[in-house]
């Protein structure tokens, strides 16, 4: 059975093969050449501080060391507002589109019928605000950064009370993407 062991004297770790069903086993550091013996142990039991199985496959998870701040919390923040001002755009359009001073009904209504074309800007205003929500969700977890990225663009054509709205996505996705190492590497540092 094949393990890795550190030496007592000089802290060299290095690979060991000892016979199975061994309970002891005698070993010599290939580096200072002090002798020590090693308790290798079943892989049933808790294995001994000394010893370590070696080989398989194993992920390497490096510490991050970026220092993260806040910005994509201010970020999801700023989407999910857009996404409560793209919905009240959106009811706003379907109910009342005068209320808006006529932005919407005034693009292209020779070639639809108003409620027709007030239905259609109202699914697209609203699409656009829950993809908001999506990317202020992905910007909050800081995972994934495309999610986070797309929602803020999105966001821009909820058109939350015709500029507000897009203002306040546009400065979301720009602290996105300006954070964007802290979505690579994540809190937990990143895995290889």
């Amino acid at each position: 059975m094949k393990g890795r062991t550190r030496c007592p004297k000089c802290n060299h770790t290095f690979v060991v093969d000892v016979p199975s069903g061994v309970e002891q086993y005698t070993v010599t550091c290939p580096k200072c050449k002090h002798s020590f013996i090693i308790l290798p142990h079943k892989k049933e039991e808790k294995p001994c501080s000394k010893w370590e199985e070696f080989g398989g496959s194993r992920k390497t998870i490096l510490p991050s060391l970026i220092k993260m701040t806040k910005r994509p919390l201010i970020a999801s923040v700023l989407l999910f507002t857009v996404t409560v001002l793209g919905v009240f755009t959106a009811i706003t359009i379907l109910y009342n589109p005068m209320f808006l001073g006529g932005f919407f009904s005034s693009i292209g209504l020779g070639l639809l019928n108003e409620p027709t074309y007030r239905g259609l800007w109202f699914i697209i205003v609203l699409v656009c605000s829950f993809l908001a929500a999506t990317g202020g969700y992905a910007a909050f977890n800081k995972k994934p950064l495309s999610f986070a990225i797309i929602g803020g663009v999105a966001g821009t054509f909820s058109f939350g009370l015709l500029f507000i709205g897009p203002i306040l996505s546009i400065l979301a996705t720009a602290l996105i993407v300006l954070s964007k190492d802290e979505f690579e590497n994540g809190i937990h540092g990143k895995e290889f």
